[in-house]
């Protein structure tokens, strides 16, 4: 199973409704506040008693210290709508916090400085939230429990003229007036093509409704809902997509096969993607671009090759002889939100994780001799290479690096060296921390098969993705390299030391 996030804004607020979220919200923050300042004074009881076998710590299991007494506690702050989502709330918090802790990194302890998100822990239509549908005029409401039984603020539920909401639900049932006062208040929803796309989806299947979280952004107000979908068929990819930045255009991809040869490079036509999207969000706009990368992924098979922009520049940027400056039409930060996007969007149509490489050198590197240079940049958008005198479209090798340089990592073996003794074989890797001594033994390559396997067992179990350590992460890459192959022997090559 795979999880979406889509944002729905809440729409046509009326005072009354406005006051009783901002109330909501403030008992909320208030609630959650109170649980982090009774956990202050407990943090080294909480640390010895909820941690797992392995040391680690799960939301779940820390919700549970909100026991009986300190959910009545809760009460002095209206929350009984919330009361569930709070444990979980908690629970998750504290246990990122305890985590970081764990590493000896710094962490400091948890605050709330201003209103905090209500998170809605089920999808129900009598707690909670639920959405509902008006099938006549094809519009999406929401009802949201905001409110106690002593709250002031209830109202009755009276049906609007020519309105009949159903409830997005098992059964689909019609939302009836109410001549009590009600606990909850029902909002109309607006959003973009993306986000009504699993609208839709929801009202033939309601079970892919989850979790939720109501926000205020600036003066309006937000909900993020959580959708669960089925694992799509998995796509085995036999050729190479390079995606890079451009100045001419938002992304420009390379298509390579298997053996680094080059079948196609396709700009992605700004044109294109503002067609019938202008004076939409610039978010908006990177899903659209990120569509189309996905779609001809999936039409080639392809293994999506992206730029890691988050520590090193590409310097695809370019100042000419007369001073004109030539920038790429996505910057650095959205270029690497079009790469969030496109990771998650690859997950749901079966393709595998996008992988990111250094963009360092891929606007400047032959890709015939290998020569990186600057002197190889003779413009904005062309390349020659000074050495053999390969030329290129800019856009065309970029991508094209981009999508080879995977190819030629994964065609590279892991060299282990050996060194024979008189009793046997000592087998050796400095950067894998691997070394182990096999007696001579007409199975001694199995025997080294099943220590490397140990040694990536060890490592998965043992590895904090959160430790920012260049050797950790160059370690990290080996590991996953032994793991490419099925037999983890076809990933090595064996350097006899003499």
């Amino acid at each position: 199973m795979i999880m979406r996030t889509i944002c729905l804004k809440l729409y046509k607020l009326s005072g009354i409704k406005r006051e009783i979220i901002e109330e909501a919200m403030t008992d909320y923050t208030n609630a959650f506040g109170y649980l982090l300042k009774e956990a202050y004074d407990e943090v080294k009881t909480i640390e010895e008693k909820y941690k797992d076998s392995f040391g680690r710590y799960k939301g779940v299991k820390l919700s549970k210290w909100v026991d009986s007494p300190k959910g009545k506690e809760l009460n002095r702050f209206n929350a009984e709508p919330f009361k569930d989502s709070l444990k979980l709330d908690f629970g998750a918090t504290f246990a990122g916090y305890l985590n970081l802790r764990k590493t000896g990194r710094e962490a400091g302890y948890p605050e709330e400085n201003s209103l905090r998100p209500i998170l809605f822990c089920r999808y129900s239509p009598i707690r909670d939230y639920c959405l509902l549908y008006d099938r006549d005029k094809d519009k999406y409401y929401v009802k949201l429990y905001l409110m106690n039984n002593k709250s002031k603020l209830k109202r009755e539920v009276k049906a609007s003229k020519g309105k009949r909401l159903y409830y997005i639900y098992k059964d689909g049932e019609e939302l009836k007036e109410s001549a009590k006062k009600e606990r909850f208040i029902i909002v109309p929803l607006s959003f973009g093509k993306w986000q009504e796309s699993y609208l839709k989806m929801g009202l033939s299947n309601p079970e892919i409704l989850k979790t939720a979280r109501l926000i205020k952004r600036e003066n309006d107000f937000y909900l993020y809902i959580n959708i669960k979908l089925d694992e799509p068929m998995k796509i085995e990819p036999s050729t190479f997509l390079g995606v890079c930045r451009s100045i001419k255009s938002p992304a420009h991809m390379s298509l390579a096969d298997s053996e680094g040869s080059l079948i196609k490079s396709i700009p992605i036509s700004l044109a294109e993607v503002t067609q019938n999207v202008k004076n939409i969000p610039n978010i908006n706009k990177l899903h659209v671009i990120a569509n189309q990368i996905i779609k001809y992924a999936v039409k080639n098979k392809s293994q999506i090759v992206v730029e890691n922009l988050a520590d090193k520049g590409d310097m695809l940027h370019w100042i000419g002889k007369n001073g004109k400056e030539y920038s790429p039409v996505l910057s650095t930060s959205n270029y690497r939100r079009l790469v969030s996007i496109i990771k998650y969007k690859a997950e749901g149509n079966g393709l595998p994780t996008p992988i990111q490489v250094s963009p360092v050198g891929v606007f400047y590197t032959c890709p015939q001799c290998g020569l990186n240079t600057k002197n190889n940049r003779f413009s904005h958008n062309m390349f020659l290479c000074t050495v053999c005198g390969k030329a290129s479209n800019l856009d065309d090798l970029g991508s094209f690096n981009l999508a080879h340089r995977i190819i030629k990592y994964n065609n590279e073996l892991i060299r282990i060296r050996a060194e024979v003794l008189d009793e046997g074989i000592k087998f050796e890797h400095k950067l894998l921390d691997f070394e182990s001594f096999i007696k001579n033994d007409p199975d001694i390559m199995r025997n080294l098969e099943i220590e490397l396997m140990k040694q990536v067992e060890t490592f998965e179990k043992d590895y904090n993705f959160r430790i920012k350590d260049k050797n950790i992460q160059q370690k990290f890459s080996i590991i996953k390299k032994l793991k490419m192959k099925s037999n983890i022997l076809d990933s090595v090559e064996i350097v006899s030391v003499i």
